[in-house]
């Protein structure tokens, strides 16, 4: 929790108080100061942001330098009331109804788009709906239609193929929630070369992609561990010597520093050896 003491000696390590908020699920995390107000992980409170004030959830606190971020950067307004709860709760129920309401209006106009989202501001005063689409989509009329509909402030936000799997959530191939619905506060950038590194092939795109279609954010969190071990470790279709036997490298494990060899005397047969029980030719 942060409080006035701990503020303070923040203040003197040249230190602010850092609160990473989400406003929705599976939203991202923006960070705000705390502004020595009694808040905690889960701490429900409302901020000022670039389309009004919004209610949204502590997720972490941690310090930061406030040179580190720009001018737009905002202090937490204040710690959520009772009503501002119960407000939000009021407006929580209401979109799975405005969301198939949308749903209609949208075949209405026969636009070629889908929905994926909707979201009311904590106090009803602005409401969001998220899509996917091919190209861009004229959706000026569909917006007036809205607006007219619900007698508050549209927006349309139109997002890719990650924010999609992150907002609608599920599991990835480990059998947990996917990473980006539940801890990372960004997706981190990612590449073939990853997959390659550790071994994974690229050939099969379905082994390395996450529900998003997308290479998976996982492919960063080894990877420099996977860089390290093949520092030392010898390269496929080098010759080794084994006792008094030769043959190929056809394969490595890079986590046991071992190799798959195929000698010459028995091509068929793939014996897996150590790296130090190997001569390299």
């Amino acid at each position: 929790m942060v409080n006035e003491n701990n503020s303070k000696q923040a203040v003197e390590d040249g230190l602010i108080s850092i609160a990473g908020i989400c406003f929705y699920p599976g939203g991202l995390i923006y960070d705000f100061g705390c502004n020595a107000l009694p808040v905690d992980q889960g701490t429900k409170v409302v901020v000022e942001t670039a389309k009004g004030q919004e209610m949204g959830t502590i997720i972490y606190l941690k310090k930061g330098k406030r040179k580190d971020y720009d001018d737009n950067f905002k202090n937490i307004l204040r710690l959520a009331t009772p009503e501002d709860l119960k407000s939000r709760d009021n407006y929580n129920t209401k979109e799975p109804v405005v969301f198939k309401e949308c749903v209609q209006q949208i075949k209405k106009h026969n636009l070629p788009m889908k929905l994926i989202g909707s979201h009311y501001s904590y106090d009803g005063s602005r409401l969001t709906f998220y899509f996917t689409a091919d190209h861009r989509v004229d959706f000026r009329q569909l917006v007036r239609d809205l607006a007219t509909t619900f007698g508050t402030r549209i927006e349309l936000k139109q997002i890719g193929p990650k924010d999609e799997a992150r907002l609608l959530g599920g599991e990835g191939i480990c059998g947990r929630e996917i990473c980006c619905r539940s801890f990372l506060v960004r997706p981190p950038s990612t590449s073939t070369r990853m997959a390659a590194n550790q071994e994974l092939g690229t050939k099969n795109p379905d082994k390395i992609s996450g529900l998003c279609g997308r290479l998976r954010c996982c492919l960063t969190y080894e990877d420099d561990v996977y860089r390290d071990l093949k520092k030392d470790m010898p390269k496929r279709g080098q010759r080794v010597k084994y006792e008094n036997k030769q043959g190929v490298i056809v394969d490595l494990r890079v986590l046991k520093q071992a190799i798959l060899v195929s000698f010459d005397d028995d091509p068929h047969k793939k014996v897996e050896l150590k790296i130090d029980q190997i001569k390299i030719l």
